[in-house]
């Protein structure tokens, strides 16, 4: 009897510590910002938590805060292509079109999936706000060829068509 009453205390103290622990995570998991701030505290020499980071500044809509996490990303793995690509984006989010445009095609060049569609329509949408509406086409039809139910893409290329047949 007293063996069972030792193994059942011992029970509820691991269980009570792993429920304790299990609450202190959450605080951790309430957000994007504070998971990947917590994963560089114990991992800052990977690229992923950086770029992980980044994309929680994008999602907030914060560009400006998440390019020194990009750019960090590229310092640990300069081909990291995802962080190229984000990095293009928030560059776009701050209308920099020509940094961005850089960032989406060092991303096009590093990648093994080319076929990335949301990449040629970032492109495509940077080249429009620049003018280049012939290469906007391009990227747009590209980004269609690769996903042909890429509603953005194909909004965006009815959109560049019609300024061509002006």
């Amino acid at each position: 009897m007293k063996r069972y009453l030792i193994e059942i205390i011992v029970i509820l103290i691991i269980s009570a510590s792993y429920g304790f622990a299990t609450y202190q995570r959450n605080f951790i998991w309430k957000n994007g910002l504070s998971l990947w701030s917590d994963v560089i505290r114990k991992s800052s020499e990977k690229a992923r938590p950086y770029n992980n980071l980044g994309r929680a500044h994008l999602v907030e809509k914060k560009f400006f805060q998440a390019i020194p996490y990009f750019k960090t990303a590229l310092k640990h793995n300069p081909y990291f292509s995802y962080a190229h690509f984000n990095l293009g984006i928030a560059y776009q989010g701050l209308c920099q079109y020509d940094n961005a445009i850089a960032e989406y095609k060092k991303a096009l060049y590093g990648t093994r999936q080319p076929y990335f569609a949301e990449l040629h329509n970032n492109l495509g949408v940077c080249c429009f706000n620049k003018g280049w509406i012939d290469m906007a086409v391009e990227e747009f039809r590209g980004a269609i060829n690769i996903n042909p139910e890429f509603s953005d893409a194909i909004y965006n290329l009815r959109i560049a068509l019609s300024h061509i047949e002006k």
